[in-house]
């Protein structure tokens, strides 16, 4: 049919309309801060703003520890603490759940993720009847099947983390034996050999260290990249020590460095590192301590100790926006604004909340 000349003018007139109609603006990216925690008996995955106000909760099935963030993607994961088993997978935006997955039999979880190049998440497990830590490689593709495992170097693989590359990745292999059947009992003390891998493609060792300290009294646990490739690594003493602990080193990816601190000033440690993070510049460390209550900065360019201050019961620390500022989270429910000052540290109290928060925390922008 041939249109009129009355309908081509309606047509004009409607294109007219839409041609003009506003478009709706598209949402700002926002910074959030993602942890795992507990309200009385419910454990749970919470998001929070850098003001500390509570913007979501989700249930978990079990006690969280770390998460891991999905590149390109809405999706955070929480894999159980140890000796756990299972991993839930959630929208940051508003803690929906997504997916779930569970350790293979014989198997449990040590509570940190990472995510390689090629877009698969990987897991650091206990392997239950040799004792050998092991990485699970799983694809989001499939529901986060597991399709290869790999050794990870060591004993008891706590932390994980991918190079800026997206193909290298470093772990820390905490070198402390335990069973799902005797919690988290040192099974043995005295005789734990710790120390950092880095993991080329398809799990190969490219370099690994062992803590060059008396072995059997010191596991390296918790890392963070920074921005010259190095990693930072935090320790934590697992026997009795003659005389201060070092508790804070970089990994070179050929050597572990210590980082020095004045006499005295890391005293509130109680020998114990429970997270580390670098700021949103890479340049700067922040170490807490929740046995201690304490926590304290470093500047990594000059291999200078910034300060330390108490907080009882801090342990979650990540990156606020502006270089040396921290976002800090502690067992009584506190978020606290960290940042280096002309003495020490300025440490801000932002919010109090009613809940408990657990170790780690991560910095997302959605």
């Amino acid at each position: 049919m041939i249109p009129t000349r009355r309908t081509v003018l309606g047509w004009t007139a409607s294109l007219g309309v839409l041609a003009l109609a506003p478009r709706r603006p598209r949402a700002a990216p926002r910074r959030i801060h993602v942890s795992a925690g507990a309200i009385g008996d419910r454990f749970v995955a919470l998001a929070f703003d850098s003001a500390g106000t509570i913007l979501w909760t989700a249930d978990l099935p079990g006690r969280g520890h770390g998460l891991a963030e999905r590149p390109a993607s809405p999706e955070v994961v929480f894999p159980a603490r140890r000796p756990g088993r299972f991993g839930l997978v959630l929208d940051a935006r508003d803690g929906s759940p997504l997916a779930r997955f569970e350790a293979s039999p014989a198997r449990h979880f040590f509570g940190h993720a990472a995510f390689d190049g090629g877009g698969c998440l990987l897991t650091t497990e206990n392997d239950l009847d040799t004792g050998r830590g092991l990485v699970g490689r799983r694809d989001p593709a499939a529901g986060y099947a597991l399709v290869e495992t790999w050794d990870s170097g060591g004993t008891g693989p706590h932390e994980i983390v991918a190079m800026p590359d997206g193909q290298a990745l470093t772990i820390a292999n905490g070198g402390i034996e335990t069973r799902p059947d005797t919690g988290r009992a040192v099974l043995n003390p005295g005789e734990v050999v710790s120390g950092i891998a880095d993991l080329g493609p398809r799990g190969r060792i490219a370099a690994d260290a062992l803590v060059d300290l008396p072995q059997g009294t010191l596991s390296l646990r918790h890392l963070v990249v920074l921005a010259d490739g190095s990693v930072a690594f935090g320790l934590q003493a697992v026997g009795l020590l003659d005389g201060p602990a070092p508790l804070v080193g970089l990994w070179d990816h050929q050597r572990l460095h210590l980082l020095d601190a004045p006499a005295g000033a890391l005293d509130g440690f109680a020998s114990y590192v429970g997270g580390i993070e670098a700021d949103a510049s890479g340049t700067v460390i922040a170490a807490t301590s929740p046995l201690g209550g304490a926590l304290a900065l470093w500047s990594v360019p000059e291999r200078r100790f910034l300060g330390a201050a108490s907080l009882p019961d801090v342990s979650g620390v990540a990156p606020l926006g502006e270089p040396g500022a921290f976002i800090a989270t502690t067992g009584g429910g506190l978020i606290a604004r960290v940042a280096p000052a002309s003495s020490g540290l300025d440490v801000r109290v932002l919010a109090r909340h009613g809940l408990r928060f657990d170790n780690h925390i991560r910095t997302l922008v959605i």
